[in-house]
């Protein structure tokens, strides 16, 4: 029998999400009773690590790109980049040096400043899926003439929402999240 290469083995697929969410179940069981709590220097830590793990899954996306040219991988590298450089804003808001000149106190600023990365990638895979869409609908066009522009396009619109998002955790003062 002649296996197909590239395409996955659908009921072995199934076994291993079935186990992985029945080990994420269990987790959750055994540890929702603790009363655990950590440091700020725990946390600041752990978001070091989401901040280089962002930069990672960016710069690999990145590289697929530039290797297949395909506008979702762009987008969504993009998206990672500008993700971990708000994760990055936020490792540097929670450091103390930092809180005597914000404009908010940095129990209002970390949960702000928290979200900002997930909403800011949760925005470029929605335009990931417009662009895909669009993209499916103009398969007529050439992709090479479309291609420079729309590069130029996510990387401006990257650069653009992430220094604004900067600049409203600079200068503005923000409410209590909670």
């Amino acid at each position: 029998m002649r296996r197909n290469v590239g395409v996955p083995d659908q009921p072995k697929n199934a076994t291993i999400y079935g186990v992985v969410a029945i080990v994420l179940v269990g987790a959750y069981v055994t540890v929702r009773e603790t009363s655990w709590v950590s440091n700020g220097q725990f946390h600041t830590n752990m978001e070091l690590v989401a901040t280089t793990l962002a930069l990672f899954v960016g710069v690999m996306a990145l590289t697929r790109y530039y290797s297949q040219k395909h506008k979702s991988i762009l987008i969504i590298g993009a998206g990672f980049i500008g993700a971990a450089s708000l994760d990055g804003y936020h490792v540097l808001v929670t450091l103390p040096f930092f809180s005597p000149y914000l404009p908010s106190d940095l129990s209002d600023l970390v949960p702000w400043s928290w979200i900002a990365s997930r909403q800011f990638l949760a925005i470029m895979m929605c335009l990931c899926w417009v662009a895909s869409t669009r993209s499916a609908q103009r398969a007529t066009m050439e992709p090479e003439a479309d291609l420079q522009t729309d590069e130029r396009l996510v990387y401006f619109f990257t650069l653009a929402l992430t220094l604004a998002c900067f600049v409203f955790f600079i200068l503005a003062p923000l409410p209590h999240a909670y």
